[in-house]
């Protein structure tokens, strides 16, 4: 409007203006190449101190950094203090609300379900699933709780799609470490180990993750199929959750190989999977060194549904990345950094159903 044009004209008389289109191309260049010299690949993005702070979800880690820097003067220590509690309560908001109390009868109406999109390449899916497992348990303990009265419980299902580079997304070196250097610092402020890694994409280690998945799946399918008791539902989908969280610890804080057997080994029986829960869907051969049965997959056609079909659903909600969270009621959020915009709306919408 008039007031920015205004404003621009004030800031151009003050700073002067570059008329010639090769100086302002020769200014992109050489930023550019400053950008890549100290290690990144994206604008946007503020640089302090040799360390990179990418958007308005990383000020926090700034606001910390510039409050214990000696050249801080108060008055700007002030407002730095003022900013801080504002982005925490931004970042923690409503961690210690539970489900309010209710006389409302229960029924399958609370019941919110939340999609989470998520890959086994991913660091930051790692720290979403720690994260979200721990938001969902604690949320369905209050709503359990007679003492609270009845809450909306969360049922939570897992959406693995594929890696980044899998789905024709460009991963260069820059970005991996990057991604890598953030995540640790994500990891470190939210208490998660982190840091032995072991990538899971080569020799078929992706495979694995995603045909282990979804022989569990379906051998939970059957037994539900033969058990008349829904209860079993919940039982399946925690072990479900636990042998998920359990490879993505693997691959990312502990170096474990998903390629490797006896690794396999450690991350399946440390979830509480047998071998036999998976035989409808797997051949096993034990002709390895270590002496132990390996898992052989009989076809691929029910992962590539699945990947592709999680993937559409994905990009149907105008999402790419992981982790994804979605609700059945038409709520999503991108990051495992805004899982307290994710919060705030359960929190709300459980509310909103004890109204009504």
């Amino acid at each position: 409007d008039s007031n920015d044009d205004s404003a621009l004209e004030n800031l151009a008389n003050k700073h002067g203006m570059i008329d010639s289109q090769d100086e302002i191309r020769a200014l992109e260049k050489q930023d550019s190449n400053e950008l890549i010299a100290k290690g990144h690949y994206n604008s946007a993005m503020l640089y302090y101190g040799g360390e990179w702070y990418w958007g308005l979800d990383r000020i926090g880690y700034l606001v910390e950094r510039l409050l214990s820097n000696n050249k801080t003067n108060n008055n700007n220590n002030d407002i730095l203090q003022t900013y801080r509690l504002q982005y925490d309560r931004s970042i923690h908001v409503q961690s210690s609300q539970s489900p309010q109390e209710t006389k409302k009868k229960k029924n399958d109406d609370d019941v919110l379900e939340l999609n989470a999109f998520f890959s086994f390449r991913s660091p930051y899916s790692y720290i979403g699933m720690e994260r979200v497992l721990a938001l969902c348990d604690q949320h369905n303990k209050h709503a359990a709780d007679a003492a609270n009265g009845v809450a909306t419980r969360i049922k939570l299902r897992l959406r693995p799609v594929l890696p980044m580079v899998s789905r024709g997304i460009p991963l260069s070196q820059s970005k991996r470490i990057y991604i890598l250097t953030d995540a640790n610092r994500e990891a470190e402020q939210h208490g998660i180990p982190f840091g032995r890694v072991c990538d899971p994409l080569y020799k078929d280690g992706i495979d694995w993750c995603m045909q282990t998945f979804v022989a569990l799946q379906s051998s939970h399918s059957n037994n539900n199929n033969n058990n008349d008791d829904n209860n079993d539902d919940d039982s399946n989908n925690s072990k479900q959750e636990r042998m998920v969280l359990s490879i993505l610890k693997g691959i990312w804080s502990e170096g474990l190989d998903v390629t490797s057997t006896a690794h396999r080994r450690i991350m399946m029986d440390r979830a509480g999977v047998e071998w036999h829960e998976l035989e409808t869907n797997i051949t096993t051969n034990n002709n390895n060194n270590d002496n132990s049965h390996d898992i052989i997959y009989k076809d691929d056609d029910t992962i590539t549904m699945m990947t592709d079909k999680n993937a559409a659903d994905l990009n149907g909600l105008g999402l790419w990345g992981v982790p994804s969270f979605a609700c059945g009621d038409g709520f999503s959020v991108w990051g495992q950094d805004r899982l307290w915009a994710l919060k705030q709306h359960i929190y709300n919408s459980n509310n909103k159903n004890n109204k009504t």
